[in-house]
């Protein structure tokens, strides 16, 4: 019990700047959320990194961490998708996270618990979830659609246009040895 008490406490005090700067890109993206009517256009790719946690700096890690691992996992959750899909980079996320030596199995365990389309972000309105959390509105486990599957792609290239991306991209290729998934372009 005094280990899971020290875990929670580690992945609940996160420096100041890291989560304020990251928390703030993810509130504009709330306001952004809640202020578009419905379409099949998603909102721009924004991550908070490792939701609530040091931002994976704890000193039985390699030196950089797995914030690389929890971007791609994000770029999942942003896009959404069949239960399938979400089962799918839930375990690539610990997979990578084993990879780096990080806390794979209990970051599995709370994504598959608060990644859920029904664990509601934000909204009193119940039209956002983490799953899926890219669209202004409620997408739940559907598949998506054509025209859904093309804007995700548009807006995954912009994105890749990013120093954001670039530095993103070396990392995990540094650290995976392997390219990132970009979930339904590749």
């Amino acid at each position: 019990m005094k280990a899971l008490t020290i875990i929670v406490i580690l992945l609940t005090s996160v420096s100041a700047y890291s989560f304020d700067d990251h928390l703030n890109d993810f509130m504009k993206l709330i306001k952004e959320f809640k202020s578009q009517p419905y379409s099949s256009e998603i909102n721009s790719f924004v991550t908070d990194k490792c939701t609530l946690s040091p931002q994976s700096y704890l000193p039985f890690t390699s030196n950089e961490g797995w914030t690389h691992c929890c971007i791609e996992h994000d770029i999942a959750h942003w896009a959404g998708g069949n239960e399938d899909a979400r089962m799918q980079a839930d375990k690539r996320l610990k997979q990578c996270m084993k990879n780096v030596k990080g806390p794979a199995e209990l970051f599995y365990r709370v994504v598959r618990v608060f990644g859920h389309p029904t664990q509601l972000m934000g909204n009193p309105k119940g039209r956002t979830s983490p799953w899926g959390y890219g669209w202004n509105y409620y997408i739940g486990h559907d598949e998506l659609t054509i025209d859904q599957k093309n804007s995700v792609c548009n807006k995954l290239e912009q994105w890749q246009e990013t120093d954001r991306f670039e530095e993103f991209h070396q990392t995990y290729v540094g650290m995976q040895g392997e390219v990132p998934i970009m979930p339904i372009c590749d």
